[in-house]
């Protein structure tokens, strides 16, 4: 589960992002995460909406990169997921 994300505690509520959690580990996924979500606000999307679009985009990739054989310290299977992130 992604924890509450707040920028501004002044003016907002507290979100939450629920996921069922994943047995497993790769290299790279932060840096995904926030390269999704800059892109997502960069592209007119709401916080909120670009903090669960990217968690669901890392959490699928890293579901599909389950199917791969290749090893985890080369990180996710990034190409074969890319399709999912215009959907």
């Amino acid at each position: 589960m992604v924890k509450a994300i707040d920028l501004d505690k002044e003016h907002s509520e507290p979100f939450f992002v629920t996921l069922p959690r994943l047995d497993a580990r790769y290299h790279g996924t932060g840096e995904l995460f926030a390269s999704v979500l800059i892109g997502k606000i960069l592209g007119g999307a709401e916080f909120e909406d670009a903090v669960d679009s990217a968690s669901r985009f890392v959490r699928d990739t890293v579901d599909m990169s389950t199917e791969y054989p290749t090893p985890i310290r080369e990180g996710v299977a990034l190409e074969a997921a890319l399709g999912n992130l215009i959907k």
